[in-house]
């Protein structure tokens, strides 16, 4: 008898411990569910954000192999390695030089290393030169052109401006559910950042805070922080 009371007070016991765990996932489920889903909505703004503030960047590296005296400026006809003239040329301390881009490439400067980068983010500068070196492809080496997707800063600052006078279109561009808001900022290396005001809201914010390469005006290569934050 005291047996069959054991048993059955353990099945009693199990039932109201299963029963309690019905409830308590009852209770938790919509909260366990509304955070994958804004985990999800913001990896997708993550991904949509970072493809509308980057841009590709062509990088060529040109070294010359003949000794070239006292020439202060070289010229390469048909460049066929550059496709515009929306160019930065660097020498190998890193600084800018002038360059003549129209059908020949000019470059004002006697170094023997270029870092050709190529991208419509910086315009074209070129600048007139004169009485430069022809040099023929037996003069120099090409390294292979490499093709990098960088966030730009040019591209934040637009983002900015669209948030600032066209919200909704901004949202619509970047696919947000209907209902969800966003916003963002972006540390710049030296620690100065753009970015949208933040709003005092009443409900939860998640939010994300990415590390990835930007490139400026001059074409250097930095490292940023993109803060992302959303709620609705």
């Amino acid at each position: 008898m005291n047996k069959k009371g054991s048993h059955i007070g353990i099945m009693i016991s199990f039932t109201i411990f299963i029963v309690f765990l019905i409830f308590l996932y009852g209770i938790l489920e919509p909260s366990i569910k509304t955070e994958k889903d804004t985990e999800l909505i913001l990896e997708d703004l993550k991904i949509n954000l970072i493809k509308e503030l980057s841009v590709e960047v062509n990088i060529t590296t040109l070294k010359i192999i003949d000794y070239l005296g006292s020439a202060s400026c070289i010229e390469i006809i048909n460049p066929n390695f550059i496709s515009s003239s929306n160019l930065v040329i660097k020498d190998k301390l890193n600084n800018e030089l002038g360059y003549e881009k129209i059908s020949a490439l000019k470059i004002n400067s006697d170094s023997n290393f270029f870092k050709i980068y190529e991208a419509e983010l910086f315009g074209d500068r070129s600048v007139y030169l004169s009485s430069c070196l022809e040099l023929t492809p037996i003069n120099y080496t090409l390294g292979l052109t490499k093709a990098n997707k960088y966030v730009s800063i040019n591209k934040i600052s637009e983002l900015k401006q669209k948030y600032e006078n066209d919200y909704g279109g901004l949202k619509n561009e970047l696919n947000l559910y209907a209902g969800g808001e966003f916003g963002f900022n972006f540390i710049l290396n030296n620690k100065t950042s753009i970015g949208v005001e933040e709003k005092d809201v009443s409900t939860s914010i998640y939010a994300e805070e990415i590390s990835v390469q930007y490139v400026d005006e001059s074409a250097n290569i930095l490292i940023g922080t993109l803060n992302i934050r959303t709620w609705g």
